[in-house]
């Protein structure tokens, strides 16, 4: 008499691993330390499998499965890094590319971005498209905190599902239909969710971008410094980065950055709210984005300060910072 057990053994690229029945093919993978490239997946939401690019191949199913949304099975043979496999890939990496603006010598995301690494990494050497991009809107706000770049959207719908399924607002959505089809809110009223810096985190291209942040640093000039949240009871972890001592994404460490506070008319906002995706229904602490004592430089940068009141705030600033 057979053993009933919840664990499943299968082969990914001739390695085997044992996983718990319910594992997704993607996290099988994972645990063996093999990269399945993906655009669409998240851990924390459920799969749709609609950005085509985990596509692998199946022992005994005649086509590319999405890796992110089927599960193990007993047995199963599973392989990543096919020529077909690696054809799909290439395929998909141009499609995406046709239309993808040229912005990463200015993109907030750059440095960061899965775009840019799954393309060097998995995408075609030199684009075969001859013909005049598809335009879409730049620079759209959508809030005092976030802006939207929909020439650079990659209609990962990462950000829609987050809105329904995590925060249950449903403040985005899908508009229009095929080439058209465009990110946005319902009837282009300002968003207000206070989970929208998780927004700019999950993204994963430079589409969705924070007010403070823009067009300010690279992921490589600045300082994670690890921190646990005091706001609420959870304790969830958070990293807020800084660039020379002006706090410029406070966020966790977890699933998402905090929603940064934003600029409205050269003046800095009154708080954004610190929340994680894990714990987006439960956390909600006030934050600020003071930079600490003698980091003039990058508050004038940060706070874009016009007015005489800004520019007096600005050198008592200064003087205390050089006490």
């Amino acid at each position: 008499m057979a053993v009933a057990t919840d664990q499943v053994t299968l082969t990914v690229d001739g390695v085997s691993v044992t996983v718990p029945k319910g594992t997704l093919i993607l996290d099988a993978a994972k645990k063996v330390g093999i990269d399945i490239p993906i655009f669409c997946s998240h851990s924390k939401m459920e799969p749709v499998a609609v950005c085509r690019m985990c596509l692998i191949e199946v022992e005994k199913m005649p086509k590319l499965q999405p890796a992110c949304a089927v599960y193990v099975a007993e047995g199963m043979v599973v392989r990543t890094r096919t020529e077909k496999v690696e054809e799909h890939q290439k395929g998909v990496l141009e499609f995406l590319l046709i239309n993808h603006p040229l912005d990463c010598p200015i993109c907030d995301k750059g440095g960061e971005c899965p775009l840019q690494d799954q393309t060097f990494q998995y995408g075609p050497g030199a684009s075969r498209y001859d013909f005049q991009k598809a335009h879409f809107d730049k620079a759209v706000p959508l809030s005092d905190r976030i802006v939207l770049d929909r020439e650079r959207c990659i209609l990962c719908w990462r950000c829609t599902r987050f809105t329904e399924e995590i925060s249950g607002e449903r403040e985005l959505a899908l508009i229009k239909r095929g080439v058209h089809t465009i990110i946005g809110t319902f009837n282009d009223e300002p968003a207000q969710s206070p989970y929208q810096g998780n927004w700019t985190e999950i993204c994963p291209v430079g589409a969705l971008t924070s007010r403070q942040y823009r067009f300010i640093s690279r992921p490589w000039d600045l300082d994670r410094a690890p921190r646990i949240c005091p706001g609420c009871a959870i304790s969830w972890r958070r990293s807020p980065t800084r660039r020379r001592s002006a706090k410029l994404r406070p966020g966790c460490s977890g699933r998402g950055p905090a929603p940064p506070a934003g600029l409205h008319r050269g003046r800095p906002t009154k708080s954004s709210t610190c929340s994680s995706v894990s714990s987006a229904r439960s956390c909600s602490r006030p934050t600020s984005t003071i930079a600490s004592r003698g980091s003039t430089r990058a508050i004038r940068r940060t706070w874009a300060c016009r007015s005489p009141i800004s520019n007096a705030v600005i050198t008592w600033l200064s003087w205390v910072g050089r006490r």
